[in-house]
């Protein structure tokens, strides 16, 4: 009897030790689970709010340069200059063609023409531009067509420069579906036309 009873205790310890120990592991193993979840739950948020912003952006990116109808046409009269060398005149009338959506100055041509005092800063480019040309500028169709690109390049730097501190997205259409026939891609200005050209 008395060898018995050390073995009836040590039975029962053995089965605590072992209940115990199962318990802690399962235990360790509940607290994983619900992390998991967590991080499973943000990742899959971020993904979302990231695909979001993502198409938000394209949206933006995908705006389409087109050119407008015939209001978008500025008349920005007859200029007469002396070129450079100063040994030739260059005569023509100048008109601007803007993209849709576009103007240069309040109006821009969907509420009446422009007056001369509003467009007096693209009226000065367009003269320099016009007096920095060559007798070989003058002289073949490339060259009037280099000339148009930076009358329209000269005006275009000015429209931007006196509304550099306004939103880009409301004034300067996105260069996308661009024309390789336009003058410039960007606008506000896409063409120039050039009338009565004359230079002796």
């Amino acid at each position: 009897m008395p060898d018995a009873k050390p073995q009836d205790m040590i039975e029962p310890t053995g089965k605590k030790g072992k209940k115990g120990k199962n318990a802690k592991g399962k235990k360790g193993k509940k607290g994983v689970i619900p992390v998991l979840f967590v991080l499973l739950a943000v990742l899959a948020g971020g993904g979302y709010f990231g695909l979001k912003m993502t198409k938000g952006t394209a949206k933006v990116e995908k705006q389409a340069i087109k050119l407008g109808d015939s209001q978008h046409i500025i008349n920005l009269g007859e200029f007469l200059v002396n070129t450079a060398g100063g040994k030739t005149y260059l005569k023509a009338t100048v008109f601007l063609h803007l993209a849709k959506g576009a103007e240069l100055v309040g109006g821009g041509g969907h509420e009446g023409a422009p007056s001369p005092a509003t467009l007096a800063p693209y009226t000065d480019a367009v003269r320099a531009a016009l007096a920095n040309q060559t007798d070989a500028d003058l002289s073949n169709s490339a060259g009037v067509k280099a000339l148009k690109v930076k009358i329209a390049k000269a005006v275009n730097d000015v429209y931007h420069e006196l509304h550099k501190d306004e939103e880009p997205n409301d004034h300067r259409p996105m260069p996308v579906g661009g024309d390789a026939s336009w003058d410039s891609q960007e606008g506000p200005v896409l063409i120039v036309y050039l009338t009565q050209y004359v230079w002796e």
